[in-house]
């Protein structure tokens, strides 16, 4: 089964530099994506999928300190939905290293839709918060 390209759309900016993040992210999620179509090799596959939780931990951490500048009410669950993210990718990830029945293409879909919510739904949702109550807040560029 081929997988279809995951890029990005319009419809993910929430217009903030955070964009910059999430756009990486859905290129790295696209070149996992291209690995499997491919028929790349499961290491490879692995060190990519590995790269992108590294840099989601990072983003996520970034995205926690905006939240947190105008009192997000949402962040504790917030937090947690980054935490289960993290924990699923790295579940993912050993079972790749350790030759568990893993399918690559069922990882590439949990991520593609993972993304797609979060950003949508999760991130739209802290953004409008922020426009209606804390339009103060700003996302500093050099924290990027």
């Amino acid at each position: 089964m081929e997988l279809a390209n995951f890029e990005w759309r319009d419809e993910f900016s929430i217009n903030i530099p955070i964009d910059k993040d999430h756009k990486h992210l859905i290129n790295i999620i696209d070149k996992l994506v291209q690995h499997i179509n491919q028929k790349g090799d499961r290491e490879e596959f692995a060190k990519i999928l590995s790269a992108m939780t590294d840099y989601a931990m990072q983003h996520f951490k970034k995205e926690e300190l905006y939240m947190k500048q105008f009192n997000y009410p949402q962040l504790k669950e917030h937090k947690a939905f980054h935490k289960k993210y993290i924990i699923t990718t790295i579940k993912y990830n050993l079972a790749l290293l350790n030759y568990v029945d893993t399918d690559p293409a069922e990882i590439a879909i949990f991520l593609s839709d993972w993304w797609t919510r979060h950003i949508l739904v999760a991130d739209a949702a802290y953004e409008k918060y922020r426009l209606e109550i804390h339009s103060d807040a700003v996302y500093g560029e050099e924290e990027l």
